[in-house]
């Protein structure tokens, strides 16, 4: 089964330290941080793919209060 996103949802992803975060941007696209060598964010950014993103893992949805 697809799972479909809407366009600013806060997607987070299991990884072996902890939880991945990314925001879905549309076309299977989710912007998100990269992590550095050690484990924490270097403070870029990148747009990657939905399957990239979530490395074989299940990805959910955080829901929020408000959504701009």
């Amino acid at each position: 089964m697809t799972r479909h996103f809407i366009i600013g949802d806060h997607l987070v992803t299991p990884l072996p330290e902890g939880h991945h975060h990314g925001i879905f941007v549309g076309h299977d696209q989710v912007i998100h941080c990269l992590p550095s060598p050690v484990g924490e964010h270097s403070g870029q950014l990148a747009l990657t793919s939905l399957t990239e993103f979530r490395q074989q893992c299940a990805i959910e949805v955080r829901p929020h209060a408000m959504r701009l």
